[in-house]
């Protein structure tokens, strides 16, 4: 089981795949701020939310912030032959198996602040508090 971290503890390192093959670790996201949006393909409330998300990243474009869906129990091939084609998403996706983290509702999204600590983890959270919640830490000097 990989510990995500308590509130205002560092988040235990993690190296994740996205569905490119490229490698996502939590060294190499040092200095920005990382969104991590734990999802499903069988989520509706998920799906829904996407469309917002994606105009949340073309926002953020260009600033220190890493948007990461860990796609829950979604194999790599449904998502890109099946899946992303009818619901484009603009988070790096990444598999993964639910039972390595301690997640128990969908989507939760854990943000964690450029010191790589775990700022709150939240599975009722909207587009516009997450806006808010990602501008505070990104121009937050520490």
């Amino acid at each position: 089981m990989i510990n995500l971290g308590r509130e205002k503890e560092k988040i235990a390192p993690f190296k994740f795949t996205d569905i490119q093959g490229k490698t996502l670790s939590s060294d190499s996201l040092k200095g920005k701020v990382i969104v991590l949006n734990f999802w499903s393909i069988s989520c509706g409330p998920c799906i829904a939310k996407m469309p917002e998300l994606n105009k949340l990243v073309s926002k953020m474009k260009g600033k220190d912030v890493a948007f990461i869906a860990p796609a829950v129990y979604s194999p790599r091939e449904v998502l890109i032959n099946n899946f992303l084609p009818k619901h484009p998403f603009d988070f790096r996706v990444v598999p993964i198996d639910i039972d390595d983290y301690s997640i128990s509702m969908l989507p939760t999204f854990v943000i964690i602040d450029k010191n790589l600590k775990v700022v709150d983890s939240y599975s009722n959270l909207s587009n516009k508090e997450l806006e808010q919640k990602v501008e505070q830490l990104l121009s937050d000097i520490n």
